[in-house]
């Protein structure tokens, strides 16, 4: 079961084109895409959900920038935003 900000972020990379290697997106990058309902929100609490879509193998681990990692919509992520109603609901 995906908490709503899980589901934002998926949304979110999928508007964004982060929907591979190299279109992946660091934390900072999500965080910054994601609507103004979410700005409130700390980097640690998205970096969490972000950890969790990895783990369930909704976003998949990039490439590292520096020291940051990078994360993609991987093919399940994907399908699910087609669930939730693609980019129209972000």
């Amino acid at each position: 079961m995906k908490t709503y900000l899980q589901l934002a972020i998926l949304l979110t990379c999928r508007k964004e084109k982060m929907n591979s290697i190299i279109g992946a997106g660091t934390v900072e990058d999500i965080h910054g895409s994601l609507p103004s309902d979410f700005e409130r929100y700390k980097d640690e609490t998205i970096r969490r959900a972000i950890k969790k879509l990895v783990n369930t193998g909704y976003l998949i681990k990039g490439l590292q920038i520096g020291h940051k990692n990078t994360y993609y919509l991987s093919n399940k992520g994907y399908q699910e935003t087609e669930k939730a109603g693609g980019n129209n609901n972000v």
